[in-house]
């Protein structure tokens, strides 16, 4: 299952998710995040499974080129 491999993830990792995903709960997002390592992030996106990225698009991008600048570098 995810949970056991993010578990052995040795890298930063950034969960996204949806409250309003119909597919994945939200609660599977955030047990994800919990079990994750550090340095870790959750960033909550609005819109369905397959939409949320783009209902949520000048968030997400964001928060994407953030996290990657912290731990990448500019």
């Amino acid at each position: 299952a995810t949970i056991t491999y993010i578990r052995l993830v040795k890298c930063p990792v950034l969960i996204i998710h949806s409250m309003d995903d119909e597919l994945v709960p939200y609660d599977h997002g955030r047990r994800l995040f919990e079990a994750a390592g550090q340095p870790k992030e959750f960033l909550e996106i609005s819109g369905d499974h397959n939409r949320a990225f783009m209902d949520s698009s000048g968030k997400y991008s964001t928060e994407i080129n953030s996290f990657l600048g912290r731990y990448l570098g500019d």
